[in-house]
């Protein structure tokens, strides 16, 4: 489960217009883009994500914590599911039977500078938090499903491989360049949600650990 993330500011001219040419964005959001260390998804912060709407890539603010459509008007369900909807896990996506199916097409990007993962430990009862990132400063592109009617989204998680299965047991996938490898698996292929003309011009990042 991924829960705590960082960010810089992003949204300026070295940011995700360097990143995904073409991209729009709205300037009262570019206005108010500052850095925050440390944001927990407890708090249903409003993020920046990045999503396709009528043909464009845009970036927008959603809110972290998934509400579905037969909660939206349902505050005890809410309160009831609130920590299990931080996160969606790749296989229930593909579920049929599963809350996650009818937003399947809903996809957008996480924006982050780092991820914080806790690894429990046999010497200590407390976890023990690792932070991940590029240390180019590049932005993470987390993928997630979002939800128009009540502008929330959850990150997709996947069960951690072999150089990570210790440290995690379900992590995010991260993004990097397609261009780089064309032959992406399933997931990777799923999850991305920029049009075809951006697509060709623009870097993600594909994950170093799918």
């Amino acid at each position: 489960m991924c829960v705590d993330i960082g960010y810089k500011s992003m949204l300026g001219p070295d940011g995700l217009p360097k990143l995904i040419p073409g991209i729009k964005i709205d300037r009262s959001l570019s206005n108010k883009d500052v850095s925050t260390p440390h944001i927990q998804a407890h708090a249903r912060p409003a993020c920046v994500v990045v999503l396709s709407s009528v043909g464009d890539t845009i970036a927008d603010k959603l809110h972290w914590g998934f509400v579905p459509d037969f909660m939206r008007n349902n505050p005890e369900q809410q309160k009831k599911y609130f920590n299990q909807l931080f996160n969606a896990r790749a296989e229930k996506i593909v579920d049929n039977t599963s809350m996650w199916s009818p937003y399947i097409t809903n996809r957008c990007l996480l924006v982050a500078s780092g991820v914080y993962e806790h690894q429990q430990v046999s010497f200590s009862s407390k976890k023990i938090p690792h932070y991940i990132s590029f240390n180019t400063g590049d932005p993470l592109l987390i993928p997630s499903l979002y939800n128009p009617k009540t502008r929330s989204f959850a990150l997709i998680t996947r069960a951690a491989n072999e150089l990570f299965k210790e440290m995690f047991i379900h992590f995010v996938p991260l993004l990097h360049d397609p261009m780089e490898n064309p032959q992406m698996n399933f997931l990777i292929g799923f999850l991305l949600l920029i049009n075809k003309t951006s697509f060709l011009y623009s870097r993600f990042i594909i994950s170093l650990f799918a």
